[in-house]
């Protein structure tokens, strides 16, 4: 899932094999895209450029434009489904998290994977960042380990270690400059972290984390739990409050923004 709230528009990917833009005041779909052969399990959009990256259990990326429904171009993962994608559009790049702890890093221009990074992840890479004109990545492991990247060097900067198997992470879009992370786990436990100093420094308590994004210019995060509880965090007071509503199931994936 990605979108754009103040544009009111957002790109799913479903295990029908389908990508579907959706007008979000409208609340309708726009336009279907048709042809990975599998689960489509990632998604990046640039929805003022119209374009899009999709990664699926088929072993492809696609890119996409949002004036035809056929994809642009097809790439081959060579370490299999991408789970998490992270694409600029303006720089025609784009990383991708794939099981086994490698994250691929890609010219979308030449349709090629460009670096393999590896080494530094044991598990399912669920997050990945990047912020190509400075040459940086991040990358987030289910396995607890969390990566700085520096993509000239192609080389591991940072990293930190959580003793936590099923873990969720989240970066904020200033990562690059403010090099700071945030866990989540099963358990319930959260975390803020100084990737530099490989350590914490605040530590949170809540319902069982599936999924997890934060924004720390705006000292905001929102947790999804495996109850179907979406957890809003002041992150200065280290407290949360529950929306009215829960889902009948996990919370697997969400977009947030805060003005």
């Amino acid at each position: 899932l990605d979108a754009d709230i103040p544009a009111k528009l957002a790109l799913s990917g479903s295990a029908d094999t389908s990508l579907r833009l959706w007008d979000l005041e409208r609340l309708e779909c726009l336009r279907s895209f048709e042809g990975h052969s599998g689960a489509v399990c990632a998604v990046s959009a640039n929805f003022s450029r119209k374009w899009a990256v999709s990664g699926s259990d088929d072993g492809t990326l696609r890119v996409w434009s949002f004036s035809q429904r056929g994809s642009l171009a097809s790439l081959r993962c060579t370490h299999g489904t991408a789970w998490s994608l992270s694409a600029d559009f303006d720089h025609q790049a784009a990383v991708s998290g794939h099981e086994g702890g490698s994250v691929q890093v890609w010219d979308l221009s030449e349709q090629a994977c460009v670096q393999l990074l590896q080494g530094q992840h044991a598990g399912l890479v669920s997050v990945v960042a990047a912020d190509f004109p400075n040459s940086q990545a991040a990358s987030g492991c289910d396995d607890g380990s969390f990566c700085l990247w520096d993509l000239e060097a192609m080389a591991c900067t940072h990293r930190v270690q959580r003793d936590m198997m099923m873990a969720v992470w989240a970066v904020s879009s200033d990562f690059a400059s403010e090099p700071r992370a945030m866990s989540g786990s099963w358990d319930g436990s959260l975390e803020v972290w100084d990737v530099k100093a490989k350590a914490p420094t605040a530590s949170l308590r809540g319902g069982g984390v599936c999924s997890l994004t934060v924004d720390f210019a705006a000292g905001r995060a929102v947790s999804g739990t495996y109850g179907g509880e979406v957890c809003v965090w002041d992150l200065g007071a280290k407290t949360f409050v529950s929306c009215d509503e829960k889902h009948s199931a996990a919370i697997r994936s969400m977009v947030t923004y805060f003005e």
